[in-house]
């Protein structure tokens, strides 16, 4: 199904907030199944961040929160919305959640491997998410809105092909009030916020955070917020394997994260600054002058199938010989990783053994924000590059920023052509989430063509 909220407004107003969602020393952290230790220490603050949109009509108006969390089920986004909406009339369908996807954050997921909720804690994230949007929304100003990209081919890397493709664009979407000041600024990347390794027990957003932190240092009185592109198997350097076995900890450093967010940084602010430049030309731009720049929301649910599940006898085998192989392991002294996952696996086939019915399919929402031509197109979970890169390439919009973690966390969506290869995203990954099966090849694009059809209808 499918909806569409817009108006014709000419003017763009926006509003912004963020407020610190750092959980209590102590808490579970998730993102490794090797890791040790709950948080022993704050690195660095969590936030929760908002961007509020209208044409100065309430029927206008538009949110997108990001949070510095490792994703968010799609009841917890659900949540959040319904408390907006109390407060502002604004409809869940116009309410964009994002994550940024830290690996150095809170269990903030039930039922998934690696860490358990507290409740407490998640009902603050859920209010404070809630408080932010609303001081957003509630303190608007008129802006102008450029759109540039800028480049940077050295920090992601894909971990399933030496030398494979990845994203290098920087999309930045620039706001400067009417005095001509920077007001706003939300920057994309497509790579995993994961380096740092699972020896980390410190609340940190990873380079995120330093992208964020390096640009208020240059806009000083602006607004910065970081949103995730698609980036399944696209990381700063590293195989899921070696997050497992505890390998190359020496190079997943707070030092790198800092070089990585702030080469980032420094690709955004180029791309920022030859946009505002007298006689710049920015792939487009929004204000009064230019014409239209109408806020629209398309939100179209799907259903992205999986496998068959296999027979509840070979799930019930699977678990014995999981741990029977962890039993071996512990003995011999190997990797605790190794261990802890065997035990996760066979865990997850004796639940989904006993499931009378288990799920074909998981439901999933497309979001596409648009600011007069400028589109932000929001998928679930973890997409592949390849599945980002597809419909920029196909939509025919040089103003099109997409980004993954939104909107709920189903895991991993590869590409089609990952399926002949397998491996971590595609053959393992899904028991994190507690699916009987993975996702089937045309879940990728049915997300595709899902974004595709949204975007026709501007």
């Amino acid at each position: 199904m499918s909806y569409a909220e817009f108006t014709t407004g000419r003017d763009l107003l926006m509003g912004v907030a963020r407020a610190v969602i750092t959980p209590p020393v102590g808490s579970e952290m998730s993102g490794f199944i090797a890791r040790s230790s709950g948080m022993l220490g704050v690195h660095d603050d969590l936030y929760v961040r908002a961007m509020a949109w209208s044409n100065g009509d309430d029927a206008s108006r538009a949110i997108l929160l990001t949070l510095d969390v490792i994703g968010l089920d799609l009841s917890t986004v659900e949540a959040i919305r319904q408390r907006i909406t109390a407060r502002t009339t604004i409809p869940g369908i116009r309410i964009a959640i994002t994550a940024t996807h830290t690996h150095g954050g809170p269990s903030v997921m039930d039922g998934r491997l690696g860490g358990k909720v507290d409740p407490s804690y998640l009902d603050f994230l859920i209010q404070t998410s809630a408080d932010t949007a609303v001081t957003a929304v509630s303190k608007q100003v008129p802006v102008t809105a450029r759109f540039t990209v800028g480049y940077e081919p050295t920090v992601g890397k894909n971990r399933r092909i030496p030398d494979g493709i990845i994203d290098p664009a920087v999309p930045v979407l620039r706001f400067d009030g009417l005095d001509g000041r920077p007001y706003a600024l939300l920057v994309s990347y497509a790579c995993h916020p994961v380096t740092l390794g699972a020896d980390n027990f410190l609340a940190t957003a990873d380079y995120p955070g330093y992208t964020v932190r390096a640009l208020e240092a240059v806009y000083a009185d602006a607004h910065v917020q970081f949103v995730t592109g698609c980036c399944g198997q696209i990381n700063t350097g590293h195989s899921a394997q070696d997050s497992v076995k505890g390998r190359g900890l020496e190079r997943r450093t707070y030092a790198e994260c800092q070089r990585l967010g702030r080469l980032i940084a420094g690709a955004a602010l180029q791309a920022s600054e030859r946009g505002a430049a007298p006689g710049g030309a920015p792939l487009a731009m929004l204000s009064r002058a230019q014409g239209s720049a109408a806020v629209q929301v398309f939100r179209r649910v799907v259903e992205l199938p999986l496998f068959e599940p296999e027979s509840p006898d070979a799930l019930r085998q699977f678990a014995v010989r999981c741990y029977e192989e962890a039993a071996r392991l512990q003995r011999t002294g190997v990797s605790t990783g190794d261990v802890l996952l065997l035990r996760g696996w066979a865990a997850w086939a004796e639940k989904i053994s006993i499931d009378p019915h288990p799920a074909r399919s998981i439901t999933a929402e497309i979001i596409v924000l648009a600011l007069g031509e400028i589109c932000i197109v929001m998928l679930p979970g973890e997409p592949f590059v390849e599945l980002g890169l597809t419909i920029k390439a196909r939509a025919g919009n040089e103003t099109l920023m997409v980004i993954g973690y939104a909107n709920g966390s189903p895991g991993y969506i590869p590409d089609r052509s990952a399926y002949e290869t397998g491996g971590y995203e595609v053959a393992e990954a899904y028991r994190f989430y507690n699916y009987p099966a993975g996702f089937a090849p045309e879940a990728g694009e049915v997300l595709v063509q899902g974004a595709l059809d949204l975007l026709a209808q501007l």
